[in-house]
Parts: C-alpha cells; sequence; structure tokens
C-alpha cells in the first residue's frame, strides 16, 4: 500500500525529505498479488506425493496471512513464516550490537 500526495516542488537536481513538506493527501495506492490459479490443487497433490511445502517471506505476518488465506496451507506454517521474519530481524539487531560492542572493546 502506498499513500499518495501532491503538491508543486521546484525543479531540482536531487531531492530529499525536506522536500516532502505541504502536500495534500490524495489517497491510497493498493496492490493485490493472489496465488496462481491451480496452486491449491498443486499443494494437495504435492502433499499427497510426500512432498512438503515451505513458504519463506519478506512480507510481515499480517501481509503473509491475508496472502495464504487464498491458499489452504496449515496455520503453523503462516506462524512459522511470521516467526522466520520475527527471527531475522532480532538476528539483525543482536549481531549489529555485538560488533559495536566489540568495536568498542577493541578500539
Amino acid at each position: 500500500m502506498l499513500a499518495l500526495a501532491a503538491g508543486h516542488i521546484d525543479a531540482k537536481p536531487t531531492y530529499g525529505r525536506d522536500d516532502e513538506k505541504n502536500l495534500e493527501f490524495i489517497g491510497f495506492l493498493t496492490f493485490l498479488d493472489r496465488p496462481k490459479e491451480g496452486v491449491s490443487e498443486t499443494l494437495s497433490e504435492l502433499a499427497d506425493l510426500g512432498v512438503s511445502v515451505k513458504v519463506i517471506t519478506g512480507d510481515n505476518a499480517l501481509v503473509s496471512a491475508a496472502v495464504f488465506g487464498f491458499v489452504p496451507l496449515p496455520a503453523a506454517l503462516v506462524v512459522a513464516i511470521a516467526a522466520i521474519a520475527t527471527l531475522y530481524v532480532v538476528a539483525t539487531e543482536l549481531l549489529k550490537a555485538s560488533f559495536y560492542r566489540n568495536r568498542m572493546l577493541t578500539s
């Protein structure tokens, strides 16, 4: 989803956040990227063959749940996707903290 706004901005070589002032809100632009037709049948066929499907996405938990609401996947899988995203964020923050702590100790 994107929020759209309009206003007059003088032409210049580069633009920054300071240029985003005195704009008029126009509305929201939304996107819907539904799964392809037949994906439910394909997943069922794979399950019958003993293939376990895993989905990894960069979307947040709400977006993932909405997308997978169109496809009959186990609820635990959607939760697992959200957990992976959360773990990534936590791990990234821990790595940053460790890097800065080690940098301070060796300086």
